[in-house]
């Protein structure tokens, strides 16, 4: 490197860049799951509106009753990849 391009080198690092005001919003979890996963049952969907606590209806979580729909949107339609996705969620969780 010659001594001029050090020079701009360094005068381009230590350039401040105006803050921008047209910051993108972070995105969340759970903008995710609402692009990405079925929607909860109808009779949870009310209860989950209402209150704000959304861990009460955990359709991921290990419970004595087997997933009868996959969590996935796209794999709800297809049926065989339906019952490989149930059965492979219960796999995991026992």
């Amino acid at each position: 490197m010659t001594p001029d391009q050090r020079q701009e080198s360094v005068r381009v690092s230590q350039l401040v860049l105006p803050e921008s005001d047209d910051r993108m919003k972070p995105y969340t979890l759970e903008e995710f799951s609402y692009d990405y996963f079925r929607p909860p049952p109808k009779h949870t969907l009310s209860r989950v509106m209402v209150t704000k606590n959304r861990g009460k209806d955990k359709m991921w979580s290990c419970t004595r009753e087997p997933l009868k729909l996959p969590l996935l949107k796209k794999v709800v339609n297809h049926e065989d990849l339906a019952q490989d996705a149930c059965m492979s969620f219960i796999d995991i969780l026992t």
